[in-house]
């Protein structure tokens, strides 16, 4: 609980001086009367103050008898005394009372909340004498919530793991039939490039028809060149449409049968 006013406060305090048993004189004035003179006879205008017996006289001029005398003295003394002026002004947000509930989960004993009590309200800095109070309980919590919490994101955690595994699987097959896709075309142009060599080193002499002379051998006729191009364009494309087919005859060649 926060106090959320504003106040200040300004206090005067008088107090004797210590030390000083009758105190610092600060101001005397004394003032003293005296009358001294005869007493007269009885005198006055008649009436009842004089014919009433026990009723004071007042001294007239005159021939009188006997004398009087009349001091009056009277002392006016100040003193010193301590004064004490002081301002106080309190910020808003000042701790009223400080009020304080922990809740345990599970079974303690009276021993151990006594305990777990002092150690709160010492770290709070907790002050009975300003209302402060703290108080400990402790009892068993329904976990039921957070058991099916924990085993619905077990069973998410357990589905992600599948999808990401068959999604690994599925990139590692694209990755495998890439590869045998990449090494059968490699092989193919393998097989094209040596057929493709097989004929160019046959360009040019290709043996004529022509029964050969008597006593001696056949003439060789020359082959245009765009004969020879049309040639490997044809072996090229047949080597395209069915590598196999290529294959095994160069395999025939090779191993000759």
């Amino acid at each position: 609980e926060l106090d959320l006013r504003r106040q200040e406060t300004t206090k005067e305090e008088y107090e004797p001086v210590v030390g000083e048993e009758e105190g610092i004189v600060r101001s005397s004035q004394r003032k003293t009367e005296y009358f001294k003179g005869s007493a007269g006879g009885a005198a006055g205008v008649p009436g009842t103050q004089s014919n009433v017996t026990g009723v004071p006289g007042y001294p007239q001029a005159g021939g009188g008898q006997g004398s009087s005398d009349y001091t009056r003295e009277e002392v006016i003394t100040n003193y010193e005394i301590n004064k004490e002026l002081s301002h106080t002004s309190s910020m808003p947000g000042e701790v009223k009372k400080i009020s304080i509930s922990v809740i345990l989960d599970g079974e303690f004993s009276p021993e151990k909340i006594q305990s777990i009590k002092q150690v709160v309200a010492s770290g709070v800095g907790i002050r009975e004498e300003r209302g402060d109070s703290v108080v400990v309980e402790s009892f068993n919590f329904d976990k039921t919530y957070m058991e099916e919490e924990a085993e619905a994101s077990k069973l998410r955690d357990t589905r992600e793991f599948r999808n990401l595994l068959i999604k690994a699987g599925a990139i590692i097959l694209v990755v495998l039939i890439v590869s045998l896709f990449t090494l059968s075309m490699a092989r193919h142009a393998r097989v094209i490039r040596t057929a493709a060599r097989k004929v160019k080193e046959t360009q040019g002499k290709i043996p004529s028809p022509e029964p050969a002379e008597k006593g001696g051998a056949g003439k060789e006729e020359v082959v245009p060149a765009e004969s020879i191009d049309m040639l490997r364009r044809q072996v090229v494309d047949i080597a395209n449409k069915n590598p196999e087919k290529i294959a095994r005859v160069i395999k025939g060649l090779v191993t000759g049968g």
